[in-house]
């Protein structure tokens, strides 16, 4: 798996879920020279409209001198509070398309206690037909492909069991094709993904079950995205391969590929494979259309259903305004597309053509006193375009008291770096501005009585993490 250079493992394995997108925008526009600030729950700005609770390290400010933009995650200021609404109303979000001429199935709203096959009836729609939750996310409580009314009726009764009867779903054409997600920003498609559904190999002598826990295994390893997004094991997944007369215990022959869910979320297990460059520009055209039919959204994620027939033509399933962009920041196959550049770019375009630094910060040791709540906001300020680090390698015998002074002259003085004793030799990486820091610092050395060998490298061939570091002794 490919990843990109501006996010390298060390770097954002710090992270996990929803926190992996408003850490790469909040890094990018960091490392651009913006000034960014995290808030916690009781200091949430006006700027953004956030409605959960767990909101530590996911709601934050990126400002330059002039003005400053607020992000909940993916989804910064320029897209409307009447947006985001729209979007959490999938058939709200349906009638904004069909009124703008934007392809989508046709459907209807429904609550579990209404009679279905009715409604189906007065839809005008054949099967196969599609059910999902009016307020659902990551493919949850999504059926496709139900085949006739006896399933449908089914179905809706066993909904019905589980949740009680107030839930509104849409009943909807099932429209055949394959399953994409277009990221747009403004007028351009700047990540397209081609989801897999949650499919397992056979090697010839594991069981299905035996597939999707190996697989599993694989997920994990792969930080921060994979790892929390395995393949479930439930009634859905063991009643979908119990239509191709499978169960769990079945063995398939080898390189048979068997599909295990006909959702294809990656949330669930799905893969997502980088298309950004094959897709048409029709198709790409229908996505754009799809964010302009709602009211004031800039960007954000457009599902759709491609026609297996005709490249050229697709259905809009759904929108999302706060997207995750972990699928376009780490297919499984294909390209990574850097979604959190563009948006910076969208946000601050003055800052497209600027230095940017490779430094990072550790994000759960910034984030830290806003989960406490000692703190409402956490600001970092403004990297400056410094793009040399200095490399410090000291010969002699330290001792505990020598190393503690180097460390405490670094913080004090705020000196970005990191310090390391190997045996008698004493490697410090320094990332300084001002110069009278540094002919300070040497000083601070020299008064120790050691000699100093330096070097000075490209700040790109050695990024450092923002503070003062002391690596363990090897």
């Amino acid at each position: 798996m490919k990843r990109l250079e501006a996010l390298p493992e060390h770097v954002t394995s710090q992270t996990k879920g929803s926190q992996l997108d408003a850490f790469s925008i909040a890094l990018e526009g960091w490392r651009r020279g913006l000034e960014l600030k995290f808030y916690n729950p009781s200091a949430i700005p006006s700027g953004i409209s956030v409605k959960h609770k767990n909101i530590q390290g996911r709601v934050f400010s990126l400002s330059n001198q002039n003005r400053t933009h607020y992000f909940y995650r993916s989804r910064g200021d320029l897209v409307s509070d009447k947006a985001v609404e729209v979007c959490k109303d999938k058939f709200r979000t349906k009638s904004y398309l069909k009124e703008s001429g934007v392809p989508t199935p046709q459907g209807t709203v429904f609550t579990l206690n209404e009679d279905i096959v009715n409604k189906v009836s007065s839809l005008g729609v054949t099967y196969p037909l599609v059910l999902k939750p009016v307020d659902g996310s990551k493919g949850k409580d999504v059926y496709t492909d139900i085949g006739s009314e006896e399933e449908l009726v089914e179905l809706v009764q066993k909904i019905r069991n589980d949740q009680g009867a107030e839930r509104k779903f849409i009943i909807e054409e099932y429209f055949k094709g394959e399953d994409y997600r277009l990221y747009v920003v403004g007028d351009q498609v700047v990540g397209a993904c081609y989801r897999i559904p949650p499919t397992v190999i056979g090697d010839g002598h594991s069981t299905i079950d035996e597939l999707i826990k190996y697989k599993n295994n694989e997920r994990k390893k792969v930080k921060p995205y994979y790892s929390t997004r395995l393949i479930t094991v439930n009634k859905e997944l063991i009643n979908f391969i119990k239509k191709g007369n499978l169960s769990l215990e079945s063995v398939p022959e080898k390189d048979e590929k068997v599909q295990l869910r006909n959702v294809n979320n990656v949330s669930i297990g799905g893969e997502p494979v980088d298309v950004t460059t094959e897709l048409s520009n029709d198709v790409k055209q229908i996505a754009v259309n799809a964010l302009k039919a709602l009211p004031d959204m800039s960007h954000g994620g457009v599902d759709l259903i491609l026609d297996k027939n005709d490249s050229n033509k697709a259905q809009v399933i759904e929108i999302n305004s706060t997207a995750i962009l972990g699928m376009h920041l780490f297919p499984i196959h294909g390209d990574p597309r850097d979604i959190p550049s563009a948006i910076i770019d969208f946000y601050f375009p003055e800052t497209k053509k600027s230095y940017k630094n490779n430094n990072f910060f550790m994000y759960h040791e910034i984030i830290k006193p806003l989960n406490d709540l000692t703190l409402k906001e956490i600001t970092l300020n403004r990297q400056s375009f410094n793009d040399k680090v200095t490399i410090y390698r000291i010969d002699g015998s330290f001792k505990k008291r020598s190393l503690s002074a180097i460390k405490k002259f670094c913080i004090l003085n705020n000196i970005n770096g990191e310090m390391s004793l190997y045996k008698s030799t004493l490697n410090i990486a320094l990332k300084v501005d001002d110069v009278s820091k540094v002919k300070r610092f040497e000083k601070v050395i020299s008064k120790m009585g050691y000699e100093i060998h330096k070097e000075i490298y490209n700040a790109s061939d050695y990024p450092l993490e923002v503070g003062f570091k002391e690596k363990l002794k090897e």
